[in-house]
């Protein structure tokens, strides 16, 4: 399971800071912040209520995990050879039992080369560095290394990068910190600077990946078992020019996006094994020339954005698109004080969750429920002006996010939703 709905710490300071603050209503959201740590975001959440939350302490990032049912939260571990013991960052957590779970970051090394690290909830006071192609000292090694996402079963996808900073993607197997670099397509004369993007969680999970084609134009590729790891291409559906590939359900469908001359671009979904595509070409039966998907869950739905027209010409605005009724997608209502704003998640539940800008220009959360197309306003929690979701549970009833205080900090929050 990757993390979804992603927004980094800093970004959302810059969306939120200099506000002016007012009280908003109770809500059922829980205050994430450690003690003497600022401008928090919760950067992941999983079924279990689980969070993992990037701070800055003394104006020095730090990663904190809290297991649902723990009292308070605990620092992750930087890597021994980290001076000061910073700055580590933690980007994704497993979708596994509560303690059980695997987190994947990053820490500074002693040269203050980032390297991807995994840490085990079980002993947060550890962390294990997920090595390069080669590992770190050895003749011709690659000299670093990036995790991108970890599924429920403990796999590891990311890129191992060499001193010139090419790129080669890799799977890092449960309890391993070796890589195994994915293979070459047989189109291909080599996998460098392809990227992996999502891995499913399925028991011999998929990964999908995007690769840089011979014509300069990219290719979207699905190795379909990290076990047998045998590579093929996606096929690109008439018309477009090239693909690109976003997430892979526990299914196989894979949805993404597709690019039709200079302006146009279409969300699309390809069937387990690459099959089709099917590609979204109305939105409320009206043409729909720029869209772009967000998340899909188990069933095969998408969360997409479109680029409005009339009032919000220019601005992106949500929509719920299931390819198996069709190529048209019905268009989510913002709350009544709903400028613009745009989707990010969907759960397995069939709940959509997003960002909105205000009339009066401040940003708010939202979510919407399964059976319905109006957004629900989720207001400022902490009690300033804005507030943002930045992770979703993938069953879709837990959600995290960053809102600010009455003292202009960020603070990471969450909340359990029937």
């Amino acid at each position: 399971m990757n993390t979804r709905f992603s927004i980094g710490t800093a970004s959302l300071c810059v969306l939120m800071g200099g506000m002016n603050f007012v009280a908003t209503p109770a809500y059922a959201w829980t205050d994430d912040n450690p003690p003497g740590a600022s401008q928090c975001a919760d950067a992941g959440i999983n079924d279990a209520g689980s969070i993992i939350e990037n701070c800055l302490v003394s104006n020095t990032p730090k990663a904190y995990l809290t297991v649902a049912g723990a009292r308070s939260s605990v620092q992750l571990a930087p890597l021994p050879s980290t001076p000061g013991g910073v700055p580590c960052s933690a980007d994704g957590i497993s979708n596994a039992a509560a303690g059980s779970e695997i987190v994947i970051g990053a820490c500074a090394d002693a040269n203050n080369v980032s390297q991807a690290v995994a840490w085990q909830a079980s002993s947060p006071g550890t962390a294990i560095q997920l090595q390069p192609i080669g590992g770190l000292l050895g003749l011709g090694a690659d000299v670093s290394a990036a995790a991108s996402a970890v599924n429920q079963n403990g796999y590891i996808i990311g890129e191992s990068v060499n001193v010139n900073g090419v790129a080669t993607p890799v799977v890092w197997m449960p309890g391993s910190n070796t890589p195994t670099p994915l293979p070459v397509l047989p189109l291909l004369a080599t996998n460098q600077n392809c990227v992996p993007a999502s891995i499913n969680d399925a028991q011999s999970p998929s990964i999908i990946g995007n690769c840089p084609g011979a014509s300069g134009k990219n290719q979207a590729v699905l190795w379909p078992s990290a076990i047998t790891l045998i590579p093929t291409l996606l096929p690109v559906p008439p018309g477009a020019s090239y693909c690109s590939a976003s997430g892979i359900n526990t299914g196989g469908k894979i949805f993404g996006q597709c690019v039709y001359g200079t302006a146009t671009y279409r969300v699309v979904q390809w069937g387990a094994g690459g099959t089709g595509p099917t590609v979204l070409m109305t939105v409320d039966s009206l043409p729909a020339l720029r869209t772009t998907g967000a998340d899909q869950n188990d069933s095969g739905i998408i969360a997409v954005n479109y680029l409005a027209g009339g009032a919000q010409a220019g601005f992106k605005m949500p929509a719920r698109w299931d390819p198996s009724t069709g190529t048209n997608a019905p268009s989510i209502a913002l709350p009544s004080n709903g400028n613009h704003g745009s989707v990010g998640a969907i759960g397995d539940n069939g709940r959509m969750f997003g960002n909105y800008e205000t009339t009066d220009g401040y940003t708010h959360p939202f979510h919407v429920e399964a059976a319905s197309l109006t957004a629900t306003d989720e207001g400022s929690p902490e009690g300033g002006r804005n507030a943002a979701l930045t992770a979703i549970s993938k069953n879709g009833r837990q959600e995290a996010g960053a809102g600010e205080d009455g003292t202009e900090h960020t603070r990471g929050m969450h909340q359990s939703l029937p």
